[in-house]
């Protein structure tokens, strides 16, 4: 069983539970959720056990009424319990992508590498404040292709292809409104100093903030695999131009296309700007990636 540190998932771990209760289960793996309390001063997800294991609660809604209350009193519990649904809301209907969902966003550094097409084109050493920490051979063709790694397939294009539209749709709607629940009520404790509240909602709101980024970086990861593997299947002219479109709103190339010498409009796409090197589409030949205009 996984529950990762920085996500509160309530309902899911409750259902979790539940469903390994049904089918007899006694012992479980579990990985990432049991927080040493020096790093995380309140652990919805521990307190889900808690409750359950000793059968403190006839049910969830009850469970985690009573954990909330408890934290900021009978009054606010609604509002507490409502954030923690939209985070387990926003979990529950994002689109896992293989190793990166997991452990593979650390070691293959995608929190901190640039995500822009060419990336080969990016000096090495420009790249080597990353490359250095990254878990993998030198060989990888990771380094320059985020669809794949030693030997295979790591997300299948298709898949990725599926991914930004979903996670846009269902994801992050439900965790911004989270974030903005619970950055209110950190206002209002503080206006009404409650100080035992609001360290409760600022470490919450930090945590779903992270929580925030690294949905934001693997959607976009995704997208990256999408459009720079669409972009060299060749297929329709439109098709393209959707994949470049897709590639050049990556934060990382925004940045640099809307910069005022790189403004002027390319002829003969309508509304895609020029690109620098590392923000045009790439190809594979030979294990490694290289350019293509």
């Amino acid at each position: 069983m996984e529950s990762r540190a920085l996500v509160r998932i309530a309902r899911l771990t409750w259902e979790k539970l539940a469903s390994m209760r049904r089918v007899g289960a006694t012992r479980i793996c579990h990985l990432g959720g049991l927080n040493p309390p020096e790093a995380v001063p309140f652990s919805l997800n521990q307190e889900i056990f808690r409750l359950f294991q000793f059968g403190l609660a006839a049910d969830f809604d009850q469970a985690l009424h009573d954990i909330a209350a408890r934290q900021v009193g009978a009054e606010e519990a609604d509002d507490l319990a409502r954030a923690w649904l939209l985070l387990d809301q926003a979990v529950r209907h994002f689109m896992p992508f293989p190793l990166n969902t997991g452990f593979g966003t650390v070691w293959l550094r995608l929190l901190v590498r640039p995500l822009v097409p060419g990336i080969e084109a990016i000096p090495a050493a420009e790249r080597a404040y990353y490359e250095r920490f990254m878990v993998g051979s030198g060989h990888s063709p990771n380094i320059v292709d985020l669809a794949r790694n030693v030997l295979f397939e790591l997300v299948p294009v298709d898949y990725a292809c599926r991914g930004p539209e979903r996670i846009d749709a269902r994801s992050m709607p439900p965790l911004v409104q989270a974030i903005d629940l619970m950055r209110s009520k950190l206002r209002d404790s503080r206006l009404l100093g409650d100080e035992a509240a609001g360290e409760l909602y600022r470490d919450q709101c930090h945590r779903a903030r992270a929580l925030k980024c690294l949905f934001e970086t693997q959607r976009n990861a995704a997208a990256w695999i999408c459009g720079v593997h669409t972009f060299l299947r060749g297929g329709t002219s439109e098709a393209r131009i959707e994949a470049r479109r897709l590639l050049w709103e990556l934060p990382d190339c925004a940045k640099v296309i809307n910069t005022p010498n790189t403004r002027e409009r390319e002829k003969g796409i309508i509304g895609i700007p020029p690109c620098p090197d590392f923000c045009k589409p790439v190809v594979a030949a030979e294990g490694r990636i290289t350019k293509v205009s």
